[in-house]
């Protein structure tokens, strides 16, 4: 994670590729009383932040929604992400009624990167509006779309006073991001027209090819819901994001022309159908479909193997674990991955303060002497090559 001065340092980097009309520009930067200050240009106007606490009304949430969404497009368009977006980095009624953005201390100039997996608590950037793929969980590259989803965290801020999720630590944060749906807007606040909460809830899609595509488009429409509703109090239903065209061609992180390979194998074989259920491995003949399955999703060849062979496992997964004790891998590579993941938290949490080591170790020690150490022991046999216990 960048330091303060890092990003200070990396901000005012950027005062020459940023504009007075839709950024707070850096002036200089300087040393006061043995502190490093960056001084910011004043464009009047005040933080989104502190209009946050309570819904704000229709037609002035559009007012100031359509503000925020044209100067994130011109942060866009001049090859820019800022990756922490959120209510503190935006100005709102500025002297000249323009929204304007700040904060550029992680601002990227790559039209792609990829995030690295990293402990939860060190990420860069705010946990609370953060994108899936800047969590470095999933397997999708950050870009401007990445800024979107901020985007869209802010806007459901504004209109029912609340963030989306609620989270505890860094990594319910993570897991919240990436896997869980938040309310819909209008069923939290029933004053938020529908057309708004599915503009809101489009941005806040988990996967960038879902959401809106340019904050060029999220303006437009909300640009539409506002003459709506100073024209009629409501706004009618309409198709969203139809006139966001990208500027440059986005090749798409998922698979086209693979459908044969998404079918699940229980469809097509019956060998995984058999080796899929309960207790298979139990029997001799089980045994070797579950081994025959096992080698099918090792010898697929492609560029894309990775990807196929997830969407391959993953039906059968949902059936029956494939990492379990009894899944019919012989030997120690059924518990590599098992083995693996568990050295990898071990890592992170041997980072952590003392108290937090602490309380991991007790918890630990508590919980091997429950029944949880029977599946232990047995995983411990097999990887001996001895016959697990019943």
């Amino acid at each position: 994670m960048p330091s303060s001065l890092e990003r200070f340092v990396h901000e005012f980097g950027l005062k020459d590729e940023v504009d007075s009309e839709w950024a707070v520009r850096p002036l200089r930067l300087t040393r006061e009383d043995g502190r490093t200050v960056l001084v910011l240009e004043d464009p009047g106007g005040e933080p989104l932040a502190r209009l946050l606490g309570a819904p704000i009304e229709i037609g002035h949430f559009l007012e100031l929604a359509i503000g925020i969404a044209a100067a994130l497009g011109k942060l866009h368009q001049r090859g820019l992400v800022h990756k922490d977006l959120k209510p503190a980095h935006i100005f709102v009624h500025c002297a000249d009624g323009q929204a304007r953005l700040t904060g550029f201390g992680l601002a990227s100039r790559l039209p792609r990167e990829r995030q690295a997996p990293e402990p939860p608590e060190t990420i860069a950037g705010t946990l609370a509006y953060m994108a899936p793929e800047q969590t470095g969980r999933i397997n999708r590259s950050i870009d401007s779309r990445s800024d979107l989803y901020g985007l869209g965290v802010t806007f459901y801020e504004m209109l029912t006073g609340v963030l989306p999720f609620a989270a505890a630590d860094a990594m319910e944060w993570v897991h919240c991001h990436i896997a869980r749906t938040p309310m819909r807007p209008d069923a939290r606040v029933q004053a938020v027209p529908s057309v708004i909460s599915r503009i809101v809830m489009q941005l806040l899609a988990k996967t960038a090819d879902e959401r809106y595509q340019t904050a060029t488009g999220v303006e437009h429409d909300l640009r539409r819901c506002l003459a709506d509703w100073q024209r009629q109090r409501r706004i009618d239903d309409f198709r969203l994001d139809e006139h966001g065209m990208p500027g440059k061609l986005t090749i798409p992180e998922r698979l086209y022309g693979r459908e044969l390979e998404s079918i699940p194998w229980s469809a097509r074989s019956p060998v995984f159908s058999r080796a899929a259920r309960p207790n298979s491995c139990s029997s001799p003949v089980t045994q070797v479909s579950a081994n025959r399955r096992w080698s099918m999703n090792c010898t697929i060849s492609g560029a894309a193997t990775g990807i196929i062979r997830f969407w391959e496992v993953r039906p059968v997964q949902a059936q029956r674990p494939l990492c379990d004790a009894h899944s019919g891998i012989p030997g120690p590579g059924a518990h590599v991955a098992f083995n693996e993941a568990i050295r990898e938290i071990v890592q992170v949490i041997e980072g952590k303060q003392p108290r937090v080591v602490l309380s991991w170790t007790c918890n630990s020690r508590k919980a091997c002497h429950t029944k949880a150490t029977d599946p232990v022991n047995r995983i411990r046999g097999s990887e001996r090559g001895q016959p697990s216990p019943r």
